[in-house]
């Protein structure tokens, strides 16, 4: 990964929960890097939801694995998320494969138009229905 670039936010299927199993936010990813857990963790703490745990999970439990930091903002809701068929579908019309998303996936600038474009569409096309 590098910076800048865009992040499409994939929430998880759970059934448990309503709005799972979609493309829901996007971001500009604004810096990547790399260290040692405990670094990291002391540098982001104030930022985000990971708990010194979470990050010592990620790191397999070793306190001098390099692992990734990402920071991100201007993140907005998509007005209309997109199915994981949907998202699977375009990826495979886009030339990429089709992908588990347990990873970064790199998508071409059109791929990423058009998924954003299908996620904004209604607020890009005409804004508010009300009468």
């Amino acid at each position: 990964l590098s910076a800048p670039a865009r992040v499409l936010w994939y929430v998880t299927q759970d059934r448990r929960y309503q709005g799972t199993g979609q493309v829901r936010a996007c971001s500009q990813l604004e810096a990547v890097e790399l260290g040692k857990p405990k670094e990291l963790f002391r540098k982001y703490k104030r930022l985000g939801i990971y708990e010194w745990r979470d990050v010592f999970e990620v790191a397999k439990k070793d306190v001098d694995a390099v692992i990734m930091a990402l920071r991100f903002g201007n993140t907005e809701l998509l007005h209309t998320p997109i199915s994981w068929a949907t998202l699977q579908q375009i990826l495979e019309e886009e030339d990429h494969h089709r992908s588990p998303l347990q990873a970064p996936l790199r998508i071409s600038g059109n791929c990423f138009l058009r998924l954003y474009r299908l996620g904004t569409a209604a607020r890009i096309s005409g804004g508010s229905h009300d009468s």
